[in-house]
């Protein structure tokens, strides 16, 4: 199964997501290849830390690869014969190389920050992605909540929004909440079920990644 976690913006929570959902994947007992297809590179500089990292934490076993071109597709072409899970951190902006990731993908997850330049964002992704359904490729998508404030104006006017094209980008249930232990996690490139494994933040993905589960057998 291949997910890749897709945003036309930064500040989306992109390299946090994918990061936590590989972690939590490898703690099911699945084998997990995490690649960061951004040049930026979020996630290959936390995961220089996890060296030092596992001295302190039971960290679990992701693979991980940088892959900032065309060559991740015969990356791609491989994986599946030897991972179960394969998620991809996408640059944070809109090109051509971010679609051609979605349309080797079985799953696309698209984090929503807690802004409208996140929603309107979604609104053209989500455009995108029904054209390569609508061209065959055999992807599903969901979009999540990310930083995520209950109770809040904002919250529910994003809510309201979202709802528009919840056809082609349906919600998932569950929300990653705006809580400092993710920050706090990555910056020693752990997921926040190796970092706090009794926090609240470990119990949202866990509680997001069997949702996955259950809705795409995995």
């Amino acid at each position: 199964m291949i997910t890749s976690i897709l945003s036309t913006k930064g500040g989306a929570g992109k390299s946090m997501l994918s990061l936590n959902l590989a972690v939590a994947a490898a703690e099911s007992g699945a084998k997990v290849l995490l690649i960061d297809s951004d040049p930026q590179g979020s996630i290959a500089n936390a995961f220089a830390s996890r060296p030092a990292t596992a001295n302190s934490l039971k960290l679990y076993d992701v693979d991980f690869k940088h892959i900032t071109d065309d060559t991740i597709f015969d990356a791609l072409a491989h994986s599946l014969a030897d991972y179960d899970e394969v998620y991809i951190d996408t640059v944070g902006f809109d090109c051509a190389f971010i679609w051609r990731i979605a349309a080797e993908s079985q799953l696309v997850v698209v984090p929503v920050a807690a802004g409208m330049a996140d929603v309107n964002v979604t609104a053209e992704v989500a455009t995108k992605l029904m054209y390569l359904q609508s061209n065959g490729c055999n992807l599903q998508a969901r979009c999540i909540r990310t930083n995520y404030q209950a109770r809040t104006r904002m919250a529910a006017t994003i809510a309201a929004n979202l709802a528009f094209f919840s056809d082609s980008l349906p919600e998932l249930k569950c929300v990653v909440s705006n809580r400092t232990v993710y920050a706090d996690a990555f910056s020693y490139g752990a997921g926040v079920l190796e970092y706090d494994p009794k926090s609240a933040a470990a119990k949202e993905m866990k509680e997001l990644y069997s949702e996955l589960l259950t809705d795409f057998s995995f």
